[in-house]
Protein backbone atom coordinates (compact mmCIF):
# COMPACT_ATOMS: atom_id res chain seq x y z
CA UNK A 1 0.00 0.00 0.00
CA UNK A 2 2.90 2.33 0.73
CA UNK A 3 4.21 1.91 -2.85
CA UNK A 4 0.73 2.57 -4.33
CA UNK A 5 0.27 5.69 -2.18
CA UNK A 6 3.65 6.97 -3.26
CA UNK A 7 2.83 6.28 -6.94
CA UNK A 8 -0.48 8.19 -6.63
CA UNK A 9 1.32 11.14 -5.05
CA UNK A 10 3.88 11.21 -7.88
CA UNK A 11 1.17 11.06 -10.55
CA UNK A 12 -0.78 13.83 -8.83
CA UNK A 13 2.36 15.96 -8.65
CA UNK A 14 3.09 15.42 -12.36
CA UNK A 15 -0.51 16.29 -13.36
CA UNK A 16 -0.40 19.43 -11.23
CA UNK A 17 2.93 20.41 -12.77
CA UNK A 18 1.57 19.96 -16.33
CA UNK A 19 -1.57 21.98 -15.54
CA UNK A 20 0.46 24.75 -13.90
CA UNK A 21 2.82 24.94 -16.87
CA UNK A 22 -0.13 24.97 -19.33
CA UNK A 23 -1.79 27.76 -17.42
CA UNK A 24 1.47 29.71 -17.40
CA UNK A 25 1.88 29.32 -21.17
CA UNK A 26 -1.75 30.30 -21.78
CA UNK A 27 -1.56 33.40 -19.61
CA UNK A 28 1.82 34.36 -21.05
CA UNK A 29 0.37 34.30 -24.59
CA UNK A 30 -2.58 36.44 -23.53
CA UNK A 31 -2.51 40.12 -24.60
CA UNK A 32 -0.96 42.33 -21.95
CA UNK A 33 -1.52 45.73 -23.50
CA UNK A 34 -3.52 46.90 -20.53
CA UNK A 35 -1.26 45.66 -17.71
CA UNK A 36 0.52 49.00 -17.50
CA UNK A 37 -2.77 50.64 -16.60
CA UNK A 38 -3.20 48.90 -13.24
CA UNK A 39 -2.17 52.09 -11.50
CA UNK A 40 -4.54 54.24 -13.50
CA UNK A 41 -7.63 54.69 -11.34
CA UNK A 42 -9.59 56.32 -14.16
CA UNK A 43 -8.97 53.32 -16.41
CA UNK A 44 -9.91 50.91 -13.64
CA UNK A 45 -13.16 52.84 -13.13
CA UNK A 46 -13.92 52.56 -16.84
CA UNK A 47 -13.21 48.83 -16.74
CA UNK A 48 -15.56 48.23 -13.83
CA UNK A 49 -18.23 50.44 -15.42
CA UNK A 50 -17.98 48.48 -18.67
CA UNK A 51 -18.10 45.16 -16.82
CA UNK A 52 -21.20 46.31 -14.93
CA UNK A 53 -22.92 47.64 -18.04
CA UNK A 54 -22.30 44.43 -19.94
CA UNK A 55 -23.87 42.25 -17.28
CA UNK A 56 -26.80 44.62 -16.83
CA UNK A 57 -27.47 44.49 -20.54
CA UNK A 58 -26.74 48.19 -21.02
CA UNK A 59 -24.11 47.52 -23.68
CA UNK A 60 -25.07 45.40 -26.67
CA UNK A 61 -22.11 43.00 -26.49
CA UNK A 62 -22.09 39.21 -26.70
CA UNK A 63 -20.21 36.66 -24.60
CA UNK A 64 -17.19 36.54 -26.91
CA UNK A 65 -16.77 40.28 -26.47
CA UNK A 66 -16.85 39.93 -22.67
CA UNK A 67 -14.17 37.23 -22.92
CA UNK A 68 -12.12 39.59 -25.08
CA UNK A 69 -12.18 42.29 -22.46
CA UNK A 70 -11.47 39.96 -19.55
CA UNK A 71 -8.54 38.36 -21.35
CA UNK A 72 -7.00 41.77 -22.01
CA UNK A 73 -7.56 42.98 -18.47
CA UNK A 74 -5.95 40.00 -16.75
CA UNK A 75 -2.91 42.04 -15.72
CA UNK A 76 -4.83 44.40 -13.46
CA UNK A 77 -4.59 43.38 -9.76
CA UNK A 78 -7.74 42.22 -7.96
CA UNK A 79 -9.75 42.35 -11.17
CA UNK A 80 -9.36 38.85 -12.59
CA UNK A 81 -10.34 37.38 -9.25
CA UNK A 82 -13.88 38.56 -9.93
CA UNK A 83 -13.98 36.84 -13.30
CA UNK A 84 -15.00 33.22 -13.59
CA UNK A 85 -14.54 32.23 -17.23
CA UNK A 86 -13.10 28.86 -18.28
CA UNK A 87 -9.62 29.18 -19.78
CA UNK A 88 -10.57 27.22 -22.89
CA UNK A 89 -12.83 30.09 -23.96
CA UNK A 90 -9.75 32.25 -24.46
CA UNK A 91 -8.53 29.77 -27.06
CA UNK A 92 -11.90 29.82 -28.82
CA UNK A 93 -12.09 33.58 -29.33
CA UNK A 94 -13.51 34.39 -32.73
CA UNK A 95 -10.77 35.53 -35.09
CA UNK A 96 -12.85 38.43 -36.33
CA UNK A 97 -13.34 39.89 -32.85
CA UNK A 98 -9.69 39.37 -31.95
CA UNK A 99 -8.68 41.24 -35.11
CA UNK A 100 -10.97 44.13 -34.21
CA UNK A 101 -9.42 44.48 -30.74
CA UNK A 102 -5.85 44.27 -32.04
CA UNK A 103 -6.57 46.85 -34.72
CA UNK A 104 -8.07 49.32 -32.29
CA UNK A 105 -5.17 48.89 -29.88
CA UNK A 106 -2.70 49.69 -32.63
CA UNK A 107 -4.80 52.59 -33.85
CA UNK A 108 -5.26 54.39 -30.55
CA UNK A 109 -1.95 53.75 -28.77
CA UNK A 110 -0.99 57.35 -29.50
CA UNK A 111 -2.91 60.35 -28.24
CA UNK A 112 -5.24 60.58 -31.22
CA UNK A 113 -7.50 63.19 -29.62
CA UNK A 114 -4.98 65.92 -30.31
CA UNK A 115 -6.41 65.90 -33.84
CA UNK A 116 -9.65 67.60 -34.83
CA UNK A 117 -11.90 67.07 -37.84
CA UNK A 118 -13.90 69.90 -39.38
CA UNK A 119 -17.57 69.80 -40.27
CA UNK A 120 -18.61 67.63 -37.34
CA UNK A 121 -22.35 66.87 -37.44
CA UNK A 122 -22.38 67.47 -33.67
CA UNK A 123 -21.97 65.25 -30.60
CA UNK A 124 -25.68 64.54 -30.28
CA UNK A 125 -26.02 63.40 -33.89
CA UNK A 126 -22.94 61.21 -33.60
CA UNK A 127 -24.26 59.63 -30.39
CA UNK A 128 -27.70 59.10 -31.94
CA UNK A 129 -26.09 57.56 -35.03
CA UNK A 130 -24.20 55.07 -32.84
CA UNK A 131 -27.32 54.19 -30.84
CA UNK A 132 -29.28 53.38 -33.99
CA UNK A 133 -26.64 50.98 -35.32
CA UNK A 134 -27.62 47.33 -35.49
CA UNK A 135 -26.12 43.86 -35.11
CA UNK A 136 -22.44 43.20 -35.73
CA UNK A 137 -21.65 46.79 -36.59
CA UNK A 138 -23.03 48.02 -33.26
CA UNK A 139 -21.06 45.40 -31.34
CA UNK A 140 -17.79 46.26 -33.05
CA UNK A 141 -18.21 49.98 -32.51
CA UNK A 142 -19.03 49.39 -28.82
CA UNK A 143 -15.83 47.35 -28.45
CA UNK A 144 -13.69 50.00 -30.08
CA UNK A 145 -15.12 52.90 -28.10
CA UNK A 146 -14.66 50.97 -24.85
CA UNK A 147 -11.05 50.22 -25.77
CA UNK A 148 -10.55 53.86 -26.69
CA UNK A 149 -11.76 54.90 -23.23
CA UNK A 150 -9.16 52.59 -21.65
CA UNK A 151 -6.30 54.14 -23.61
CA UNK A 152 -7.17 57.80 -23.14
CA UNK A 153 -7.64 60.09 -20.16
CA UNK A 154 -10.65 61.77 -21.81
CA UNK A 155 -13.52 59.33 -22.48
CA UNK A 156 -15.05 59.28 -25.95
CA UNK A 157 -18.29 60.83 -24.69
CA UNK A 158 -16.39 63.79 -23.20
CA UNK A 159 -14.46 64.73 -26.34
CA UNK A 160 -15.17 67.98 -28.13
CA UNK A 161 -17.35 67.76 -31.22
CA UNK A 162 -14.44 67.89 -33.67
CA UNK A 163 -12.33 65.41 -31.68
CA UNK A 164 -15.23 62.97 -31.34
CA UNK A 165 -15.83 63.25 -35.07
CA UNK A 166 -12.16 62.54 -35.81
CA UNK A 167 -12.03 59.49 -33.54
CA UNK A 168 -15.37 58.11 -34.72
CA UNK A 169 -14.53 58.38 -38.42
CA UNK A 170 -11.30 56.50 -37.77
CA UNK A 171 -13.16 53.83 -35.83
CA UNK A 172 -15.53 53.32 -38.75
CA UNK A 173 -12.71 53.28 -41.30
CA UNK A 174 -10.88 50.66 -39.25
CA UNK A 175 -13.80 48.23 -39.58
CA UNK A 176 -14.42 48.81 -43.27
CA UNK A 177 -16.93 51.68 -43.30
CA UNK A 178 -16.43 55.10 -44.79
CA UNK A 179 -18.45 58.09 -45.94
CA UNK A 180 -19.33 58.01 -49.62
CA UNK A 181 -21.22 60.29 -51.95
CA UNK A 182 -24.92 59.39 -52.21
CA UNK A 183 -26.21 57.07 -54.90
CA UNK A 184 -29.83 58.06 -54.29
CA UNK A 185 -31.42 61.32 -53.15
CA UNK A 186 -34.99 61.98 -52.07
CA UNK A 187 -35.42 65.42 -53.67
CA UNK A 188 -38.96 66.21 -52.48
CA UNK A 189 -41.66 67.30 -52.45
CA UNK A 190 -42.14 68.91 -49.04
CA UNK A 191 -45.17 67.58 -47.10
CA UNK A 192 -45.56 64.67 -49.51
CA UNK A 193 -44.28 61.82 -47.34
CA UNK A 194 -40.54 62.41 -47.62
CA UNK A 195 -39.99 61.81 -43.89
CA UNK A 196 -42.00 58.58 -43.95
CA UNK A 197 -40.25 57.33 -47.06
CA UNK A 198 -36.83 58.13 -45.59
CA UNK A 199 -37.78 56.18 -42.46
CA UNK A 200 -39.01 53.13 -44.38
CA UNK A 201 -36.06 52.71 -46.72
CA UNK A 202 -33.68 53.57 -43.90
CA UNK A 203 -34.66 50.25 -42.30
CA UNK A 204 -33.22 48.37 -45.26
CA UNK A 205 -29.75 47.00 -44.34
CA UNK A 206 -28.32 48.12 -47.68
CA UNK A 207 -29.29 51.75 -47.18
CA UNK A 208 -26.93 54.11 -45.37
CA UNK A 209 -28.84 57.22 -44.25
CA UNK A 210 -27.14 60.60 -43.99
CA UNK A 211 -26.49 62.34 -40.68
CA UNK A 212 -29.59 64.26 -39.70
CA UNK A 213 -32.91 64.37 -41.48
CA UNK A 214 -31.98 66.82 -44.27
CA UNK A 215 -28.57 67.87 -45.62
CA UNK A 216 -29.36 71.06 -47.64
CA UNK A 217 -26.06 71.06 -49.51
CA UNK A 218 -27.29 71.90 -53.01
CA UNK A 219 -29.89 74.49 -51.99
CA UNK A 220 -27.93 76.59 -49.48
CA UNK A 221 -24.92 78.56 -50.81
CA UNK A 222 -23.50 78.98 -47.29
CA UNK A 223 -23.03 75.18 -47.16
CA UNK A 224 -22.12 74.56 -50.79
CA UNK A 225 -19.21 77.00 -50.51
CA UNK A 226 -17.39 74.53 -48.23
CA UNK A 227 -17.19 72.06 -51.10
CA UNK A 228 -17.59 68.30 -51.20
CA UNK A 229 -15.60 67.89 -47.98
CA UNK A 230 -18.59 69.27 -46.13
CA UNK A 231 -21.00 67.06 -48.10
CA UNK A 232 -18.94 63.94 -47.42
CA UNK A 233 -19.03 64.80 -43.72
CA UNK A 234 -22.83 64.69 -43.75
CA UNK A 235 -23.05 61.25 -45.33
CA UNK A 236 -23.63 58.11 -43.30
CA UNK A 237 -20.99 55.39 -43.11
CA UNK A 238 -21.29 52.53 -45.57
CA UNK A 239 -19.49 49.58 -47.08
CA UNK A 240 -19.01 49.28 -50.83
CA UNK A 241 -22.11 47.05 -50.93
CA UNK A 242 -24.42 49.67 -49.40
CA UNK A 243 -26.21 52.62 -50.97
CA UNK A 244 -25.61 56.05 -49.39
CA UNK A 245 -28.86 58.02 -49.19
CA UNK A 246 -29.83 61.58 -48.36
CA UNK A 247 -33.05 63.57 -48.32
CA UNK A 248 -33.59 67.27 -48.90
CA UNK A 249 -37.04 68.20 -50.28
CA UNK A 250 -35.91 71.75 -51.08
CA UNK A 251 -33.75 70.41 -53.93
CA UNK A 252 -36.84 69.89 -56.08
CA UNK A 253 -37.58 73.63 -56.03
CA UNK A 254 -33.99 74.87 -56.33
CA UNK A 255 -33.35 75.94 -59.91
CA UNK A 256 -29.59 75.22 -59.91
CA UNK A 257 -29.77 71.97 -57.93
CA UNK A 258 -29.96 69.63 -60.97
CA UNK A 259 -26.85 71.17 -62.54
CA UNK A 260 -24.94 71.22 -59.25
CA UNK A 261 -25.74 67.55 -58.62
CA UNK A 262 -24.90 66.63 -62.22
CA UNK A 263 -21.52 68.37 -61.94
CA UNK A 264 -20.54 67.00 -58.52
CA UNK A 265 -22.08 63.57 -57.95
CA UNK A 266 -21.75 60.18 -59.70
CA UNK A 267 -23.43 60.13 -63.11
CA UNK A 268 -25.50 57.05 -62.24
CA UNK A 269 -27.23 58.72 -59.29
CA UNK A 270 -30.96 58.00 -58.83
CA UNK A 271 -33.76 60.08 -57.35
CA UNK A 272 -36.90 59.47 -55.35
CA UNK A 273 -39.64 62.06 -55.82
CA UNK A 274 -42.60 62.08 -53.44
CA UNK A 275 -45.80 63.80 -54.58
CA UNK A 276 -49.42 64.04 -53.44
CA UNK A 277 -52.71 65.81 -54.16
CA UNK A 278 -51.40 69.37 -54.74
CA UNK A 279 -54.21 71.06 -52.79
CA UNK A 280 -53.78 68.80 -49.76
CA UNK A 281 -50.03 69.30 -49.98
CA UNK A 282 -50.41 73.11 -49.96
CA UNK A 283 -52.76 72.99 -46.95
CA UNK A 284 -50.33 70.69 -45.14
CA UNK A 285 -47.38 73.00 -45.79
CA UNK A 286 -49.38 75.99 -44.56
CA UNK A 287 -50.21 74.04 -41.38
CA UNK A 288 -46.57 73.03 -40.91
CA UNK A 289 -45.13 76.51 -41.46
CA UNK A 290 -47.74 78.14 -39.24
CA UNK A 291 -46.90 75.86 -36.34
CA UNK A 292 -43.18 76.49 -36.75
CA UNK A 293 -43.79 80.23 -36.43
CA UNK A 294 -46.02 79.76 -33.40
CA UNK A 295 -43.62 77.62 -31.37
CA UNK A 296 -41.96 80.55 -29.61
CA UNK A 297 -44.99 82.83 -29.42
CA UNK A 298 -46.95 81.48 -26.46
CA UNK A 299 -49.76 84.03 -26.57
CA UNK A 300 -50.33 83.63 -30.30
CA UNK A 301 -50.08 79.86 -29.88
CA UNK A 302 -52.90 79.74 -27.35
CA UNK A 303 -55.10 81.77 -29.68
CA UNK A 304 -54.21 79.54 -32.65
CA UNK A 305 -55.15 76.40 -30.72
CA UNK A 306 -58.68 77.74 -30.33
CA UNK A 307 -59.27 78.16 -34.06
CA UNK A 308 -61.58 75.64 -35.70
CA UNK A 309 -60.63 73.90 -38.96
CA UNK A 310 -63.08 76.19 -40.77
CA UNK A 311 -61.44 79.28 -39.29
CA UNK A 312 -58.04 77.98 -40.36
CA UNK A 313 -59.44 77.36 -43.83
CA UNK A 314 -60.64 80.96 -44.03
CA UNK A 315 -57.17 82.22 -43.08
CA UNK A 316 -55.61 79.99 -45.76
CA UNK A 317 -57.99 81.38 -48.38
CA UNK A 318 -57.20 84.97 -47.40
CA UNK A 319 -53.47 84.29 -47.75
CA UNK A 320 -53.47 82.46 -51.09
CA UNK A 321 -56.63 83.39 -53.04
CA UNK A 322 -57.57 86.93 -53.97
CA UNK A 323 -61.13 88.27 -53.39
CA UNK A 324 -61.61 87.98 -57.17
CA UNK A 325 -60.74 84.28 -57.07
CA UNK A 326 -57.19 84.44 -58.42
CA UNK A 327 -54.65 82.04 -56.92
CA UNK A 328 -51.38 83.66 -55.82
CA UNK A 329 -49.20 81.28 -57.81
CA UNK A 330 -45.89 82.93 -56.87
CA UNK A 331 -46.29 82.19 -53.17
CA UNK A 332 -44.15 79.21 -52.19
CA UNK A 333 -46.99 77.21 -50.61
CA UNK A 334 -48.84 77.35 -53.95
CA UNK A 335 -45.91 77.15 -56.38
CA UNK A 336 -44.36 74.10 -54.71
CA UNK A 337 -47.38 72.03 -55.80
CA UNK A 338 -46.86 72.94 -59.47
CA UNK A 339 -44.90 69.74 -60.02
CA UNK A 340 -44.61 69.91 -63.82
CA UNK A 341 -42.69 73.19 -63.84
CA UNK A 342 -40.07 71.97 -61.36
CA UNK A 343 -39.78 68.51 -62.88
CA UNK A 344 -39.08 69.87 -66.36
CA UNK A 345 -36.08 71.64 -64.85
CA UNK A 346 -34.73 68.28 -63.61
CA UNK A 347 -35.31 66.58 -66.94
CA UNK A 348 -32.89 69.05 -68.54
CA UNK A 349 -30.03 67.24 -66.77
CA UNK A 350 -31.30 63.74 -66.01
CA UNK A 351 -33.37 61.22 -68.01
CA UNK A 352 -36.81 60.15 -66.78
CA UNK A 353 -35.63 56.66 -65.82
CA UNK A 354 -33.47 58.10 -63.02
CA UNK A 355 -36.60 59.08 -61.08
CA UNK A 356 -39.04 56.93 -59.13
CA UNK A 357 -42.25 58.84 -58.43
CA UNK A 358 -43.90 57.86 -55.13
CA UNK A 359 -47.43 59.07 -54.43
CA UNK A 360 -48.16 59.61 -50.74
CA UNK A 361 -51.65 58.17 -51.08
CA UNK A 362 -50.24 54.92 -52.47
CA UNK A 363 -47.46 54.82 -49.87
CA UNK A 364 -49.97 55.20 -47.02
CA UNK A 365 -52.47 52.62 -48.32
CA UNK A 366 -50.22 50.16 -50.18
CA UNK A 367 -47.00 50.50 -48.19
CA UNK A 368 -45.68 47.03 -49.01
CA UNK A 369 -46.21 47.43 -52.76
CA UNK A 370 -44.47 50.80 -52.80
CA UNK A 371 -41.51 49.53 -50.78
CA UNK A 372 -41.07 46.63 -53.19
CA UNK A 373 -41.09 49.11 -56.09
CA UNK A 374 -38.33 51.04 -54.36
CA UNK A 375 -36.30 47.87 -53.77
CA UNK A 376 -36.53 47.06 -57.47
CA UNK A 377 -35.73 50.61 -58.60
CA UNK A 378 -32.64 50.83 -56.37
CA UNK A 379 -31.65 47.21 -57.16
CA UNK A 380 -31.67 46.28 -53.48
CA UNK A 381 -31.78 42.78 -52.09
CA UNK A 382 -35.19 41.60 -50.91
CA UNK A 383 -35.83 42.76 -47.36
CA UNK A 384 -39.39 44.02 -46.86
CA UNK A 385 -42.10 41.39 -46.34
CA UNK A 386 -45.84 41.62 -45.84
CA UNK A 387 -45.46 40.38 -42.28
CA UNK A 388 -43.49 43.56 -41.49
CA UNK A 389 -46.40 45.83 -42.39
CA UNK A 390 -48.26 47.23 -39.40
CA UNK A 391 -51.11 49.76 -39.29
CA UNK A 392 -51.39 52.02 -36.26
CA UNK A 393 -54.59 53.93 -35.59
CA UNK A 394 -52.58 56.90 -34.36
CA UNK A 395 -49.48 56.75 -36.56
CA UNK A 396 -50.64 55.12 -39.77
CA UNK A 397 -48.25 52.82 -41.66
CA UNK A 398 -45.47 51.35 -39.51
CA UNK A 399 -43.04 48.43 -39.64
CA UNK A 400 -42.76 45.47 -37.30
CA UNK A 401 -39.17 44.23 -37.28
CA UNK A 402 -37.92 41.56 -34.87
CA UNK A 403 -41.00 42.06 -32.72
CA UNK A 404 -40.50 45.82 -32.38
CA UNK A 405 -42.97 48.25 -33.95
CA UNK A 406 -41.31 51.25 -35.56
CA UNK A 407 -43.20 54.23 -37.00
CA UNK A 408 -42.11 57.30 -38.97
CA UNK A 409 -41.62 60.48 -36.97
CA UNK A 410 -44.19 63.23 -37.25
CA UNK A 411 -42.94 66.07 -39.43
CA UNK A 412 -45.56 68.47 -38.01
CA UNK A 413 -46.38 68.50 -34.25
CA UNK A 414 -50.11 69.02 -34.88
CA UNK A 415 -51.02 71.19 -31.90
CA UNK A 416 -53.41 73.29 -34.02
CA UNK A 417 -56.26 72.29 -36.33
CA UNK A 418 -55.46 71.83 -39.99
CA UNK A 419 -57.29 74.15 -42.38
CA UNK A 420 -60.52 72.85 -43.88
CA UNK A 421 -61.30 74.65 -47.12
CA UNK A 422 -64.83 75.59 -48.13
CA UNK A 423 -66.18 74.25 -51.42
CA UNK A 424 -65.49 77.50 -53.28
CA UNK A 425 -61.82 77.66 -52.25
CA UNK A 426 -61.34 73.96 -53.07
CA UNK A 427 -62.84 74.40 -56.55
CA UNK A 428 -60.65 77.41 -57.30
CA UNK A 429 -57.50 75.55 -56.28
CA UNK A 430 -58.30 72.30 -58.11
CA UNK A 431 -59.17 74.26 -61.26
CA UNK A 432 -55.85 76.08 -60.94
CA UNK A 433 -53.76 72.90 -60.57
CA UNK A 434 -55.58 70.73 -63.13
CA UNK A 435 -53.59 71.74 -66.26
CA UNK A 436 -50.31 71.42 -64.38
CA UNK A 437 -51.34 67.98 -63.12
CA UNK A 438 -52.10 66.80 -66.66
CA UNK A 439 -48.74 68.09 -67.87
CA UNK A 440 -46.97 66.33 -65.00
CA UNK A 441 -48.81 63.09 -65.81
CA UNK A 442 -47.46 63.21 -69.37
CA UNK A 443 -43.94 63.94 -68.20
CA UNK A 444 -43.81 60.96 -65.85
CA UNK A 445 -46.12 58.71 -67.91
CA UNK A 446 -48.12 57.86 -64.79
CA UNK A 447 -51.60 58.67 -63.51
CA UNK A 448 -52.61 59.26 -59.92
CA UNK A 449 -56.14 59.62 -58.51
CA UNK A 450 -55.84 63.36 -57.87
CA UNK A 451 -54.63 64.32 -61.32
CA UNK A 452 -58.09 64.92 -62.80
CA UNK A 453 -59.82 66.40 -59.78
Amino acid sequence: MSFISTLKAVIAFLVLTVLTFSAYVLLSSRPTHFSSMSSNSAALTNIRRLHSNIHRGNVNLQEDDIVDFHSNLAGIPNYTSTVNIETNKYVNLRKEETKVVVNVQNLFLKNITTKYRRFSPGKMRISTYIKTMKGELKRKVDIMIANYDLYNDTPFSSLSSGEMWYVFTHIMKNIGYKQRLPKVINIGVKKSGTTALGFFIGQHPQISHSFGNEVHFFDKPNKFKFGLSYYYARMGFSTEYQIPFEKTPKYFLTKNAPKMIFDNLPKDIKFLLCVRDPVKRAVSEYHHDTELMLRHKKQDLQEAKKRTPEEQGKRFKENYISPEGTVYKNKTVISTSIYSVHFKNWLKKFPRDRFLIVDLGNLAVNTFTELKRIEKFLELETFFTRSMMYKSRMRGSCLKINGAIKCPARSTPGFTNKAQLDSNASKILYDFYRPYNKEFSKLIDEQFDWMNL
